[in-house]
């Protein structure tokens, strides 16, 4: 594969669109990035489903019984669905932005910004006009458009109607910018080798914690602006700029996989002690939710503790991922090919196992498990059997 197809197939790869992406780099094969995506989607499956049991993150339980939580499922579904949320999407746009710029210098200004619009908006627009009224209507029963509150609002709701899609509009805008940027800086940027070193990792912590801290004291968590949950834009913001940063040198060569592995440890042993501790000064686990924003101590200790994760774990999964994960089969292959697919259609999917799960008399984190388990493969095979045979979903997925 010649560079300018995998560096295209690259940057596509990580808006989340089309392509899966392999290739060369240097003299390194990048299956590592490709199964890193992989990763993060699945998780994403496994949180959507976590959020539709435990009513944390996803607005869709007026539609579904109330259930009950005790102390301990609401730990287990507050810990995992914080935990993946501090790092994940920072971490997508860190590689988008990784891989932007060789898209760019190829395409120059307007193949970039039109390549950009066909990639990224379609699929948000097939979403806004077909697979959120159809979530909404057909399997919630619910009211989504009032058409008597005029046509402002409608575009309010028919934007706010991109779901799982967000990603992607916020991506198009992020791209836009750096198109600009370019467009009138006009000069090809210079190589630059980004520190990766303990001050500056504080530094970058202190901002983000800092940034999110503020703009939560008007729009705490579970506030959206047009669909976006602002309050965690700090952390996409600033991965997506360092990414485009740090492909102007060798930044990813410097993450060994010792670095890796302690982070991963880490990240996971000292995030747990770190977040109950954090719960416990707020009394959150009795039903507060201070650490969701205002000027109070558990919403400045949370914002520390996402900032430090959202850095420890995206080190961590790329440090282990480039040195174990670094080849890929035939089912490595597959899942890659269809993880768009899942993406894009999944919600549906686990909304209807939902539904179909409500008779049954048994706990949350019970249901949880066994909607994953059956959701997760369903939705890799109607992505390869069904939605990837639609003559227009073909040349986006």
């Amino acid at each position: 594969m010649n560079d300018i197809i995998f560096y295209d197939r690259m940057y596509r790869l990580y808006s989340l669109s089309i392509e899966k992406g392999q290739g060369i780099m240097g003299n390194k094969r990048l299956y590592y990035m490709d199964n890193l995506r992989v990763f993060v989607i699945v998780f994403v499956v496994v949180q959507h489903v976590a959020s539709i049991y435990s009513g944390l993150g996803l607005a869709l339980l007026p539609a579904l019984p109330p259930m009950q939580l005790d102390i301990p499922s609401v730990a287990v579904f507050g810990f995992f669905l914080t935990f993946c949320q501090s790092y994940d999407m920072a971490l997508l746009f860190f590689l988008a932005g990784y891989f932007i710029e060789n898209s760019y210098n190829r395409k120059g200004f307007g193949p970039f910004v039109k390549a950009r619009c066909l990639q990224l908006m379609i699929p948000a627009v097939v979403t806004m006009a077909v697979i959120t009224p159809f979530q909404q209507y057909v399997e919630l029963g619910q009211r989504w458009f009032a058409p008597e509150k005029g046509v402002f609002e409608f575009i309010k709701q028919f934007v706010t109607g991109s779901n799982v899609m967000w990603f992607v509009m916020v991506l198009f805008i992020f791209s836009l910018v750096y198109a600009l940027v370019r467009k009138i800086g006009g000069k090809i940027p210079q190589k630059y080798d980004l520190k990766l070193s303990v001050p500056a990792i504080v530094v970058l912590i202190l901002i983000l914690a800092g940034s999110a801290f503020v703009i939560r004291l008007a729009y705490p968590i579970g506030t959206y602006i047009w669909g976006l949950s602002v309050c965690f834009f700090p952390a996409y913001i600033a991965f997506f700029i360092i990414g485009v940063v740090a492909s102007r040198g060798n930044f990813l060569d410097k993450i060994t996989y010792k670095l890796g592995r302690t982070c991963l440890i880490c990240g996971i042993v000292l995030g747990l002690i770190a977040w109950v501790v954090i719960m416990l000064v707020g009394g959150e686990l009795s039903g507060e939710r201070n650490f969701f924003g205002g000027m109070n101590l558990s919403s400045a200790l949370f914002t520390v503790w996402e900032a430090t994760l959202a850095i420890v774990m995206s080190i961590g999964l790329l440090g282990v991922f480039k040195e174990k994960l670094n080849h890929q089969g035939k089912f490595g292959t597959w899942m890659s090919d269809n993880s768009f697919g899942v993406y894009m259609f999944h919600l549906q999917i686990l909304i209807g196992l939902a539904l179909l799960a409500r008779p049954l008399d048994i706990q949350p984190l019970v249901k949880w498990v066994l909607t994953t388990a059956v959701g997760l493969p369903l939705s890799y095979a109607a992505a390869q059997f069904i939605f990837r045979k639609i003559p227009l979903l073909k040349k986006i997925l």
